[in-house]
């Protein structure tokens, strides 16, 4: 044995933090993508738990198509699910249609280019979140804002998604997964861009980027009619949820946490102590529809208040 090898075990046993290759927790299995295919090509065969998969492309163009299977079935299983700033509003005929129980998703609202990254955080370490999908929007995330979200991500068993420009490609990211969805002649084409084995995979889906997008920015068909028991008749999903990066964090409160049964009227959240006119309290205001929610414990439980 020569030298190196034979330090090895005293550097191991003073740095228990330190581990041979061969004896590393193995990878946990993944969420199933719906797509045996792509399933195949990852390593966690499925959506890597409790870390960030960034999909790169033309928001609104074909995410949430691409993550139906995965969204129905976590939200059958009791989950709720998040979308923080979609590029467009989605339609809750269409979801239906694809399968996704409208009822069970929850759309975020962010002004400032520092609020989805908060409001993220809040909504993983809440302990209702089944699914996150956040749009990136016009603002560029810096890396430090990734890696809080990568860390806050550890703290859910279920995947977090990243809808972010094509050109993010070219940025470094924390993200343990990163696709590539562009159009082709022939549909839509997948390409793996990051993970911890093989990349530059490419897969080939069989709808076209225009079929993908209309959950998203399409009415459904004319000739569909939603059940009697099915998503209101409104084209669009209401927004849920406004938030705002409060300036000073509230200390939580039991009462904070949504119990009423009865269906709560949504409100906004403004930010804390950042206008000497206004009392320190948060600014609340009206929100544009009623449903149930169930309780967020923390900051962003505070934006949600019945009457």
């Amino acid at each position: 044995m020569n030298q190196p090898l034979a330090i090895l075990p005293a550097l191991l046993a003073r740095h228990p933090h330190l581990r041979r290759a061969a004896s590393a927790p193995p990878r946990p299995a993944g969420i199933a993508t719906g797509n045996p295919h792509l399933d195949a090509l990852l390593c966690w065969h499925g959506w890597p738990r409790g870390a960030l998969t960034e999909l790169l492309g033309v928001p609104g163009h074909g995410e949430l198509a691409l993550l139906a299977p995965t969204l129905i079935r976590l939200a059958h299983q009791g989950g709720q699910l998040f979308l923080v700033d979609p590029p467009h509003q989605p339609h809750a005929q269409g979801l239906q249609q694809l399968g996704i129980p409208w009822d069970r998703l929850l759309v975020v609202r962010t002004t400032r280019d520092r609020d989805p990254i908060w409001a993220c955080e809040q909504i993983l370490r809440s302990g209702t979140c089944a699914a996150l999908l956040a749009w990136e929007g016009a603002g560029s995330w810096r890396l430090a804002q990734l890696l809080r979200l990568q860390s806050a991500a550890h703290a859910v068993p279920g995947p977090v998604f990243l809808c972010r420009p094509a050109r993010a490609a070219q940025q470094p990211s924390p993200a343990a997964l990163r696709l590539r969805l562009a159009g082709a002649a022939t549909g839509a084409q997948l390409t793996l861009v990051k993970q911890p084995g093989p990349v530059g995979q490419q897969l080939a889906l069989a709808s076209s980027l225009d079929a993908l997008a209309r959950p998203m920015i399409h009415p459904p068909a004319p000739h569909h009619r939603p059940a009697p028991d099915g998503p209101p008749a409104a084209q669009h999903l209401p927004v849920v949820i406004r938030a705002a990066v409060p300036a000073s964090i509230p200390t939580p409160r039991p009462e904070d946490a949504l119990s009423n049964p009865s269906p709560p009227r949504v409100r906004s959240l403004d930010r804390l102590g950042t206008h000497p006119e206004r009392d320190q309290k948060p600014t609340v205001q009206p929100g544009p529809v009623e449903g149930h929610v169930p309780g967020i414990p923390g900051p962003l439980s505070a934006a949600l208040r019945a009457h």
